[in-house]
């Protein structure tokens, strides 16, 4: 394969990556799950970049705990009371006195007459209106509930305190509609106090910024407000926008569905809902900040996204866990930054959960194919080697691949050649069957004791065995296993050849030549298809050691470099300087002397 193809085919290959990590990503964000994803997402940028001060002229009159138990009146409050809070709040400057209460039934007579003559007074009152959904048999449909008409024709304007909410209850959206209770109350306060244009109204993308958890606004109770002269300060509501709405927790006269509370996304931080004057008063300061939030098009999260997998896909070519988590972590890192600066600065909310979770997953998906790769490495490799070393070193191969490298590395070794003297004669007298079971006993019974002695059976060729020591696994004592295998062998072979004389078969005999010295060990072949093996001088010459066996009557000839490191543990005798086919000068020979073998 020509460099160009291959540089093509690792382009498609990363391109199909990113392209099906991307299409599975997507299609997960397109689901109910992946928009809460988003969601959270949105709730950490804010909780993140929420400002450290808020200041907007704006005040809280909460029905809270603290009023019912000092009022001592259940709920809903006589409208006499709510007629002497906005006389109070208008004696104080209150700009706008908007109430997050409906008051669409009648009430006493006189109880209205007295509200209605306060709202005429102060001519700067906010109602709240409400959607009812209605349940009939045949249909259901929303029904929009305003005010009593009297305290509209009494200058009393009407607004739509309506809050949508995203999946997971959060509001999350600014009310767009021109007469929604935010907008009404703005509009009031402008007109009243500001010389400056009203801010533009909200656009349909326009995400609430919300400055922080439950109460982050000024709050005062309502009994405090009764009594604003004596009881707070004298600036208090002056040219402020006053919402008057229900803040309580506990207060018995409320049942369980009516107080008006929400979560936020400060929710998992203080643990409470927030009352639903707050969200209102949340909008009012989005407006008047300027600081609410545009949800940019999807389209740049796609680009983005797609972005990101090339850069992490091409980073993780070669694949490493740790450092390939680390390009992860990076590139999922600067993208939050990245994030939390757009949100936090420019008021701009690109949803990033898909981005930032893209590198995560090519990281998993490579991961995967590289477990899938080394595990088919791994099997590979144990069918390679299990009939060649011990199971015991084929683990050890497994858990280091990078030991078998193709073209080889130079080692010294100890290298082993056997041959059956006399096979041949034999295999003419005896049907190919028999021939068949003795050859199998003895290459099962010879490659069981240099597996047990550690080492590596590289080939059988005819009734030969070739095998090394110290390869692939490091092994400082091959010389003495391989001469140690090579005893225990003939006195295998011996009690073979006794049984096979008991059935009248003739006799044979193992040759076996020894060696150590350096060669060239790894896979041997081309990229798909190749041997572990031995090669070079020192294989040759334990080859021709073997051979050399039966000229000097013996069953084991090693070299003189072998001889030298068993010779202080092994009965080793020298036999003779031998010439050598490929050898200039004769090489010294020598024989170990194996008890009960020879000879037998």
């Amino acid at each position: 394969m020509t460099g160009n193809n291959l540089l093509m085919r690792r382009v498609w290959k990363i391109a199909v990556i990113v392209c099906a990590i991307w299409l599975g990503l997507l299609l997960a964000f397109q689901s109910e799950s992946g928009r809460r994803l988003e969601l959270a997402e949105f709730d950490l940028l804010t909780r993140i970049t929420a400002p450290k001060s808020l200041d907007v002229p704006m005040v809280i009159v909460g029905i809270d705990d603290a009023s019912f138990a000092e009022l001592k009146l259940q709920w809903p409050w006589p409208r006499n009371l709510h007629a002497r809070l906005i006389d109070e709040l208008r004696q104080a400057g209150a700009a706008v006195i908007a109430f997050d209460v409906v008051f669409a039934e009648p009430s006493y007579p006189v109880e209205d007459n007295l509200l209605e003559s306060a709202i005429r007074r102060a001519g700067n009152v906010i109602l709240a209106g409400d959607l009812v959904l209605q349940d009939r048999q045949q249909f259901s449909q929303l029904i929009r509930v305003d005010p009593l008409n009297r305290f509209l024709e009494a200058g009393a304007v009407a607004g739509s305190a309506v809050i949508n909410v995203d999946l997971d209850l959060v509001p999350r959206q600014l009310p767009t509609e021109t007469d929604s209770f935010w907008q009404q109350s703005l509009n009031m306060y402008f007109r009243n106090v500001s010389a400056e244009p009203m801010p533009v109204a909200a656009k349909p993308d326009s995400r609430v910024r919300y400055f922080g958890p439950d109460h982050s606004f000024r709050y005062v109770s309502y009994y405090q407000a009764l009594s604003a002269d004596t009881m707070l300060p004298e600036e208090t509501f002056r040219d402020r926008i006053v919402l008057i709405g229900l803040d309580t927790r506990v207060a018995p006269e409320l049942t369980a569905g009516s107080p008006d509370a929400y979560p936020t996304p400060f929710l998992p931080v203080s643990t409470h809902l927030t009352p639903g004057v707050e969200v209102h008063a949340t909008f009012i300061a989005n407006a008047l900040l300027q600081r609410s939030i545009s949800e940019l098009p999807g389209s740049l999260r796609h680009v983005l996204s797609i972005l990101v997998l090339i850069v992490a896909a091409l980073a993780m070519r070669n694949w490493s866990p740790l450092r390939s988590l680390a390009v992860t972590i990076a590139v999922a890192v600067t993208v939050m930054l990245l994030a939390v600066w757009m949100f936090g600065t420019h008021d701009a909310w690109l949803p990033l959960t898909l981005v930032v979770l893209a590198p995560f997953a090519l990281y998993v998906f490579r991961g995967g194919l590289a477990y899938l790769a080394e595990q088919r490495q791994r099997i590979q490799i144990r069918r390679a080697f299990q009939h060649y070393v011990a199971p015991e070193v084929v683990s050890q191969i497994i858990q280091h691949p990078e030991l078998l490298v193709l073209g080889g590395t130079r080692r010294t070794i100890t290298i082993m050649f056997t041959d059956l003297q006399g096979f041949t004669t034999m295999s003419e007298q005896l049907d190919p069957e028999t021939v068949s079971q003795l050859l199998n006993r003895h290459f099962s019974e010879m490659t069981r004791i240099i597996h047990a002695y550690g080492g590596t059976v590289d080939k059988y060729i005819g009734d030969a065995i070739m095998a090394f020591w110290g390869a692939p696994l490091e092994d400082d004592n091959h010389a003495i296993n391989a001469c140690s295998a090579a005893v225990k062998m003939q006195q295998a072979a011996a009690v073979m050849r006794r049984e096979i004389r008991q059935q009248g078969m003739p006799d044979v005999h193992m040759r076996i030549g020894i060696h150590t010295g350096e060669a060239i060990v790894g896979n041997m072949g081309s990229g798909e298809r190749f041997d572990y093996t031995a090669v070079g001088d020192s294989v040759n010459l334990a080859s021709r050691l073997e051979g050399m066996c039966k000229q000097y009557d013996t069953g084991i000839l090693i070299s003189e470099a072998t001889a030298e490191i068993v010779g202080e543990q092994m009965r080793v005798e020298f036999v003779d300087k031998a010439p050598i086919k490929g050898k200039a000068e004769a090489v010294p020979i020598y024989k170990i002397k194996i008890a009960d073998t020879v000879g037998d």
